[in-house]
């Protein structure tokens, strides 16, 4: 009977360490305010930092257009954010997933690219959006590179 004891308890340890007891959080997102300085739209890094999961909004010439700011691995992403199809604007970030809050389609968090879901709203990568890390602390992008990953997401181009 100890052997038997034994050899759970070794079991549970190797389970605890391994992470297999354990579930990725599931952080919904968050709102936070864009600055907009002529070409260049900026969010703190550190509400991205620790919120984790931030969307936020600009408007352009042709309208509002979505996006995603959050961390996966110690690194900063940021994305187009919007599911055509179903025209979901949320995302909640699922461990290493993006999951759409309207149809549960779900995006690879490092990629864009739809993983598992509503086949129509995977065919719908969520474009990554160049930026720096200003000195002062800010995500910088150019409203050029936000409305470039917004219209390929919408249509549906790499």
């Amino acid at each position: 009977m100890s052997k038997g004891i034994a050899l759970g308890i070794i079991l549970v340890l190797v389970l605890s360490i391994a992470g297999c007891s354990s579930t990725p959080s599931k952080i919904k997102a968050t709102w936070a305010t864009p600055t907009v300085n002529g070409d260049t739209v900026s969010i703190p890094a550190s509400t991205v930092n620790s919120k984790n999961n931030v969307h936020f909004s600009v408007n352009s010439g042709q309208g509002p257009m979505g996006f995603v700011a959050y961390t996966l691995k110690g690194a900063t992403q940021v994305r187009a954010r919007l599911c055509v199809p179903c025209r979901g604007e949320s995302f909640t970030l699922n461990g290493d997933e993006l999951v759409c809050d309207t149809c549960g389609t779900v995006f690879s968090a490092s990629t864009g690219v739809g993983i598992r879901g509503v086949s129509v709203c995977q065919s719908y990568t969520k474009v990554s959006v160049p930026f720096t890390t200003t000195a002062d602390g800010n995500i910088t992008m150019k409203m050029v590179d936000l409305q470039t990953a917004f219209n390929k997401t919408v249509n549906r181009l790499p």
